[in-house]
């Protein structure tokens, strides 16, 4: 691992050095920009800055320009009444409490955004906007609903994460599936998918292309590229959903992104503390055209209105603190995890009764069992025998399909827990496979 945590720290510097310069500018100088100008949703032509805000951040800019401005506008409680003062995290007193504890902009923290530009500008080359979001569930509704209109289709490669199928459905967004293969969604199978839909009007196609959930693929550069041509050619904006982007098990160097790739603006990206720092911080950033960012800060006003400051004091903190060494622990376990669960069900089954791909990024394994059609016909014994997954349909576009598949995930849980679930799957399957 050590060759892996050398080129994880080389990915995370806030300069990247020449080699990674040119290793990008060679994938992308071959893209000449085309003309393309997103398209918004009645929402986001509507939405308009809050005067009040407005006049407060003027008084705020004036000030930090050296002027003698005196505000009485906005309604901030003053921070010398907080209930609290000052916060610490890991024992390490963290400075700037009273600023990131009162109303600020929908944007983020000044201080926080530095560092997240510092670190995206390091791996996605390209001009884009950025803003801190609540977390990429919260980040990805917005996103739709900027670029939607209710009764429009949304291309998503199948299986995918249920989290998303179920925000578009109460918000009568039609979820298009594409079918794909060890690398992730397959080209034709999207170019086709598109062609069906009449007009002219933007698209919108989904995806998570780093240790895809469920299946544990993660799309190399080629395919990338060519997913990007078409979409393209067919007027359409990538949302590229890429949480589990850090958790690179292999110890190979990051991809391209959709954003790195981009020229012309029809990539919007969703980042997440989650599963590098924890879930409980409902921290990400969302980065694209700096037009689409300034969309979505205004949304953000008018609801969630910014982060939790204290998340975001949290996270700046923790960005500060070895964060190249984090990420090179969390991969590096990980993979151990990874490894011992597929060992163990090496260990108890062969490959007629269940086979999987490794997965090289991510948190997930992706198993197809051979002893039944539709594997929600097995969840009833895997509970009966002590044991949890998630059978394949319920990450289908279209639910009442057949799908053999089930998905097991090893980032959670000890290494007894990994060792005896495995082991109960195993028997699982030889049971039924007896009794056939």
């Amino acid at each position: 691992m050590a060759a892996a945590a050398t080129t994880a720290r080389k990915l995370v510097t806030p300069h990247p050095s020449r080699h990674s310069r040119d290793r990008v500018e060679a994938r992308t100088t071959a893209l000449v920009a085309l003309p393309f100008e997103m398209q918004f949703s009645s929402l986001g032509s509507k939405l308009e800055r809050s005067p009040i805000r407005t006049a407060t951040n003027s008084a705020r800019a004036a000030k930090e320009r050296g002027e003698d401005v005196v505000s009485l506008a906005g309604g901030l409680p003053s921070a010398e009444l907080f209930a609290m003062r000052s916060m610490s995290v890991d024992g390490v007193e963290v400075e700037g409490a009273d600023d990131v504890l009162q109303y600020h902009s929908g944007k983020g923290n000044p201080g926080l955004l530095e560092k997240v530009a510092r670190l995206q500008h390091s791996l996605h080359e390209g001009k884009y906007g950025i803003a801190c979001t609540t977390g990429n569930t919260d980040a990805l509704v917005k996103t739709i609903e900027l670029l939607t209109e209710p009764g429009d289709p949304v291309f998503t490669e199948t299986p995918t994460w249920p989290g998303f199928l179920s925000q578009l459905a109460p918000r009568d967004r039609a979820a298009v599936g594409v079918a794909m293969d060890e690398r992730g969604v397959i080209p034709h199978a999207l170019d086709a998918a598109l062609a069906k839909e009449t007009g002219t009007q933007q698209r919108v196609f989904y995806t998570v292309p780093a240790g895809q959930n469920p299946t544990g693929v993660t799309v190399d550069d080629d395919r990338k590229r060519q997913i990007y041509e078409i979409c393209r050619r067919r007027n359409v904006v990538i949302v590229e959903d890429d949480p589990y982007y850090f958790l690179r098990l292999d110890g190979n160097p990051l991809s391209a992104s959709y954003l790195s790739l981009d020229r012309d603006g029809r990539v919007v990206r969703l980042d997440s503390a989650s599963k590098i720092l924890a879930p409980g911080i409902r921290l990400g950033w969302i980065s694209g055209p700096e037009l689409f960012v300034e969309k979505y800060v205004l949304l953000a006003e008018t609801s969630t209105q910014f982060p939790s400051g204290l998340a975001q004091l949290a996270v700046s903190h923790l960005l500060d603190r070895d964060f190249s060494g984090h990420l090179d622990r969390i991969a590096a376990d990980y993979r151990r995890r990874r490894d011992l669960l597929v060992t163990t069900l090496e260990e108890n089954l062969d490959a007629t009764l269940a086979d999987w791909n490794l997965p090289t990024c991510g948190m997930f394994l992706w198993v197809k069992q051979h002893v039944s059609p539709d594997a929600r016909h097995l969840v009833d014994d895997f509970v009966e025998k002590g044991v949890a997954v998630v059978p394949g349909h319920c990450f289908a576009t279209t639910r009442d399909l057949q799908c053999p598949y089930f998905r097991l995930t090893f980032a959670f849980g000890s290494d007894d827990d990994i060792r005896k679930g495995a082991a109960r799957i195993a028997a699982v399957l030889k049971d039924k496979a007896a009794n056939e």
